[in-house]
């Protein structure tokens, strides 16, 4: 069985599948009300009958089980899935949980343990998934999904935390959701004469205030989504580090009296399917006018720039960008990811720069997977990983990618 971290990904069986939601037994804790949507390629429905939960069990291609207490001292939701019966429409399933009566409890998933999601075929167990512990009161999670690859399926470990209910998120997705409630509207009043008026001038639209505040991305806060737009215009990732000077412990950062080269470089994976990397090493550099839209600004190899390396994303394609994996290596100097104070930065025209520190690194792995940028459903998702792996391939095994690696060099 594959154990995924948030963001990873990995091919399930073929066949019939049956995807199992389960927690802890918690105190204070009703009920999680688990969920599928059935997704089209713009991320919504096609009808309130995409929405697979207690209330809409499904008798198809999608069939939603309760099964309490299916081992001691845990509850599980359970998706019975014939993925040779799903419409070609459907082209990802979304799985999610909320909580029953968090607005009267105060519960949150920041209180609930052992939450996991797996993915098993008739050979057994597949795929599973542990969200990281919430940390900002989030009350539903959108924790997994199995989405169209090829002739197959894969599955992708999201962990996404929203502090709205089971009613936004299905609204969200397109479901058009009811209110428990309406008030009867009052008595129309009276009419009353009025004395005529000049009609109001035309007021334009006040535009959005830029958001300057910084977000940094931590361990309890581990991912941020940006509001959804048709064009996220010219996006910048820096790499930024501390230059030591030769001698003393600092030359531990250094080789040969000259400053650490740190790399900034990213995998990419394009809505077509297209894969690859964008990195000086074998001078791939990318393109920003057409596939990948990914480019770098320059290799600084001595660390003698100030303001680091750059590397920019034209957010203006957006819509053609599945995923971008940045990643930060030590391409020369000793390994001592605590003493570089690496940062990168992500900033979005609109919106406040998103900041991951990369800390605790081992200093025997020279490659550290910093941050993933992923389009959901159109959606910008920012969200921390700081994984430290020896080499490339690592790397790229531990996050589903599929490329072939060979040793490379820099002009």
């Amino acid at each position: 069985m594959t154990t995924l971290t948030m963001g990873g990904n990995a091919p399930v069986p073929a066949g019939d599948l049956t995807v199992i939601v389960e927690w802890a037994s918690t105190p204070g804790l009703d009920e999680i009300d688990a969920a599928a949507f059935l997704l089209g390629a713009d991320g919504r429905v096609s009808s309130d009958a995409d929405m697979i939960f207690y209330g809409q069990k499904g008798d198809g291609a999608v069939r939603f089980e309760r099964l309490p207490g299916h081992v001691p001292d845990r509850d599980a939701s359970v998706f019975h899935i014939k993925t040779a019966s799903l419409p070609d429409r459907v082209q990802r399933v979304a799985f999610s949980g909320t909580i029953h009566g968090a607005r009267e409890t105060g519960m949150h998933f920041g209180k609930i343990a052992g939450l996991r999601i797996s993915v098993q075929s008739a050979e057994g167990a597949a795929v599973a998934f542990i969200p990281p512990p919430a940390s900002n009161g989030e009350t539903a999670l959108v924790i997994g999904e199995l989405y169209r690859r090829d002739a197959g399926w894969k599955f992708k470990a999201v962990g996404q935390g929203f502090a709205s209910g089971l009613a936004s998120l299905a609204s969200a997705y397109g479901v058009d959701v009811e209110d428990a409630a309406v008030a009867s509207p009052p008595p129309a009043p009276q009419p009353q004469p009025v004395a005529p008026t000049a009609p109001a001038p035309a007021v334009p639209p006040t535009p959005k205030p830029i958001n300057l505040s910084k977000v940094s991305l931590t361990k309890e806060r581990p991912s941020v989504s940006l509001e959804k737009r048709s064009d996220y215009g010219d996006v910048t990732v820096n790499l930024n580090w501390s230059r030591a000077k030769t001698g003393g412990l600092s030359g531990l950062l250094q080789r040969g009296g000259g400053g650490i080269d740190l790399d900034l470089g990213c995998l990419y994976e394009l809505t077509d399917g297209s894969i690859g990397c964008v990195q000086a090493l074998g001078n791939s550099f990318g393109r920003l006018d057409r596939e990948p839209f990914v480019a770098l600004d320059s290799d600084d190899r001595s660390g003698a720039s100030v303001d680091g390396e750059w590397m920019r994303v034209n957010g203006r394609y957006f819509t053609n960008i599945q995923r971008l994996l940045v990643f930060a290596f030590i391409y020369d100097g000793v390994p001592n990811w605590a003493r570089t104070d690496g940062v990168v930065t992500v900033r979005v025209p609109g919106e406040g720069p998103v900041e991951v520190r990369m800390e605790e690194g081992s200093n025997a792995k020279r490659m550290c997977a910093v941050a993933l940028i992923e389009n959901d459903a159109g959606r910008m998702r920012i969200s921390r990983e700081v994984a430290y792996f020896r080499g490339h391939d690592d790397m790229d095994t531990a996050f589903g990618w599929g490329l072939r690696w060979k040793a490379g060099s820099k002009n």
